[in-house]
């Protein structure tokens, strides 16, 4: 600030009458820099604002926005929707795998009825002596036949 009245001042002493002339017997600039205002107390510029030696954060209250009723009906519709899903999709799976054990039980079974039967008509033919069937011919048409 100092710089700015020292500047003024050369200016008015470079001008001299010409300076009273042009702004008239006023003078271009306060002799004292600042006037001296009395210093204002906190209560006196907020009266009606308690102020505090703290200063506080605001709280943020975060929004809760309440769903629309159409939302909601859509949101339980699609959940029962999805529930049933499941369920359908549980049962079938489980009908697939009750039938695949039961194919896979009725396959070994019919195997090992169809190996038993074998297995006893082969110990049959080989207990039989040649002389009890028909002719050699006929054994041997048999066995040819057949395999």
């Amino acid at each position: 600030m100092s710089d700015d009245l020292d500047f003024l001042a050369r200016e008015a002493q470079v001008l001299g009458n010409d300076a009273s002339a042009l702004f008239g017997d006023e003078p271009l600039f306060p002799t004292s820099p600042v006037s001296q205002v009395p210093a204002a107390k906190e209560e006196d510029l907020f009266p009606d604002f308690p102020m505090t030696e703290t200063i506080t954060s605001p709280q943020v209250v975060p929004l809760v926005e309440k769903e629309s009723e159409a939302s909601l009906n859509f949101k339980e519709h699609f959940k029962t929707l999805i529930a049933e899903r499941d369920q359908k999709s549980k049962s079938k799976h489980d009908l697939i795998l009750k039938n695949a054990k039961n194919s896979i039980e009725k396959f070994y079974a019919e195997y090992n009825d169809k190996k038993s039967k074998n297995i006893q008509r082969n110990k049959d033919v080989q207990e039989k002596p040649m002389s009890d069937s028909l002719s050699i011919w006929v054994s041997l048409f048999f066995v040819l036949y057949w395999c």
